[in-house]
């Protein structure tokens, strides 16, 4: 009696348990996880090196785009904008630039020459390239404009020698508020 094997239809269904359980197992689950991480994971890379050449691609045809302009034509209609507003805004505040150069050229000292005026209307500033033959000479050039009643604030930007061994500076100077230049 000790052979005689009672469980027999429970063992049947024990192997049958056993088979039901290597798919609720934890190993197949892990491997089942990494697999669709994995697929995931070559789908993003794919997607990625998809979206490299696109981009790659728009950057191209967008340096194309800027080859095609002109630089030259771009630069005139971007300092005919500039001139446009600068006109435009003279116009509605009533300002007269010839009255500014004018009224500049009373505290220009003698012996200076100017390279270059720049007037920006809207800051009510100045700024101005003159050449010296001495660096004595600018000095009283940016005290003329110091002790005028034109400008609030003169300051010298930067100096300098040329080749010829005169005398370059830049001055900068805000207009006072009250001097009219209409």
């Amino acid at each position: 009696m000790v052979d005689i094997n009672l469980h027999q239809a429970s063992e049947s269904d024990l192997r049958i348990n056993k088979r039901k359980s290597v798919v609720k197992s934890g190993s197949f689950i892990s491997f089942a996880l990494l697999f669709f991480i994995l697929v995931l994971y070559g789908i993003t890379i794919l997607y990625q090196s998809s979206l490299n050449k696109k981009n790659s691609n728009l950057i191209l045809e967008k340096q194309q785009a800027l080859n095609s302009f002109d630089s030259l034509a771009i630069n005139k209609i971007a300092d005919f904008q500039y001139r446009a507003e600068n006109v435009s805004f003279n116009l509605n505040n009533k300002k007269n630039p010839e009255s500014t150069l004018s009224l500049i050229e009373k505290f220009v000292v003698k012996g200076t020459i100017l390279n270059s005026l720049s007037y920006d209307s809207t800051k009510n500033s100045i700024e101005i390239e003159a050449v010296a033959d001495s660096f004595r000479l600018a000095a009283n050039q940016i005290l003329s404009f110091k002790k005028s009643d034109l400008f609030s604030d003169v300051k010298i930007v930067e100096s300098g020698r040329n080749k010829d061994n005169q005398a370059v500076f830049k001055i900068e100077a805000d207009f006072k508020n009250d001097i009219s230049l209409k």
